[in-house]
């Protein structure tokens, strides 16, 4: 009996994409591996986007258009997870692109025995790519592949990878739809709890396009208090990880340098300028943070210009003979000549 499911149910979120939907699609569509289904799920989104679904799901059989009332891109990947019939999921963001062989990429590395597959990516601005993460080597173990990830923010997004969807299914890996901040960072890592063999690749196919429309964390204010939230289920989350896979001491220290490393970030975004928050707030908002670092593991090292950076927060921050009236100033003074932390 000839199975006709596909190898892959590529599911993306829909909602306000119309500049950049067809760019999105006509990328999918023209990949040299073809054995897959193009879930869109149209978020009760209010231009074109949904339209457009349609009219190329007239053209290609492969494609399934879902509408749904507007309840955010969680619930959207969600409805996508329910509708997939493929081995493996992939999710992919309606206002970025793929190379032709993106893929090609993963099927080249199957074994047969993977749980999980992944590659790199690149930032594009105006069509031009301004940065990137991916793998140059490959890793001895589990665990230096984890912690490489998580260093260099790979799990941060489900895109550019593919996640089996008996796995998902089978411990019921879900986007937590009432949790908007770093949701896709953790249902990254609630899947990776679950994985015994990964493969990776050396290409980076995947190309996430950063907008001047004020949906990045660096541009928009941050809610605090969701992002401290999302700090600490993160670390949770890594050290479940680590336990699981019974790593030793060195890697537990990079996981606490990790979430310093976002504190760090948070303590940043708190003194934001925008806020405008009295004193008395911003210092209750500060010792707070202050409390959930780590000082004596330090902090991850990314470039030298974040180290920099972070080894003068740790000094302000640490220096018992400052107020902490004092130890707000010093920091303002520091973020006011670091233009961001990336």
């Amino acid at each position: 009996m000839i199975c006709n499911y596909p190898k892959i149910s590529i599911i993306v979120p829909v909602y306000k994409v119309e500049k950049y939907l067809i760019e999105c699609l006509e990328s999918i569509l023209m990949q040299s591996y073809d054995n897959f289904e193009l879930i869109l799920v149209n978020d009760g989104s209010p231009d074109r986007s949904g339209e457009i679904c349609d009219e190329y799901a007239i053209k290609d059989s492969r494609i399934k258009v879902f509408h749904k009332e507007n309840r955010g891109v969680s619930s959207a990947r969600n409805l996508g997870i329910k509708e997939a019939r493929g081995e493996w999921l992939c999710f992919i963001d309606a206002d970025d692109w793929l190379d032709v062989d993106y893929l090609q990429n993963f099927i080249v590395l199957f074994s047969w025995e993977e749980d999980f597959v992944i590659q790199g990516y690149v930032k594009n601005a105006d069509e031009q790519i301004v940065s990137g993460s991916g793998f140059v080597s490959k890793f001895e173990n589990f665990l230096e592949f984890f912690m490489y990830s998580e260093k260099n923010n790979l799990f941060n997004s489900p895109c550019f990878k593919l996640f089996r969807k008996d796995i998902v299914d089978g411990h019921n890996v879900r986007f937590d739809e009432n949790f908007s901040l770093g949701e896709d960072h953790i249902f990254t890592l609630e899947y990776i709890r679950f994985v015994s063999k990964f493969s990776v690749s050396f290409e980076r196919g995947y190309h996430y396009r950063i907008s001047n429309e004020g949906n990045s964390l660096t541009q928009k204010l941050i809610d605090i208090e969701k992002f401290k939230q999302y700090v600490l289920i993160n670390h949770n989350l890594r050290e479940e990880v680590l336990k699981l896979n019974k790593a030793g001491k060195d890697f537990f220290i990079r996981s606490y340098q990790e979430m310093n490393r976002w504190v760090i970030y948070t303590i940043h975004s708190l003194f934001d300028t925008r806020r405008q928050l009295s004193f008395t707030a911003e210092k209750t908002e500060f010792e707070s943070l202050l409390h959930l670092f780590k000082f004596k593991y330090g902090v991850s090292r990314i470039s030298f210009k974040v180290d920099i950076y972070n080894m003068l927060f740790i000094i302000v921050m640490g220096a018992s003979i400052l107020s902490i009236k004092m130890k707000i100033k010093c920091l303002k003074f520091l973020i006011s000549i670091v233009s961001n932390l990336n």
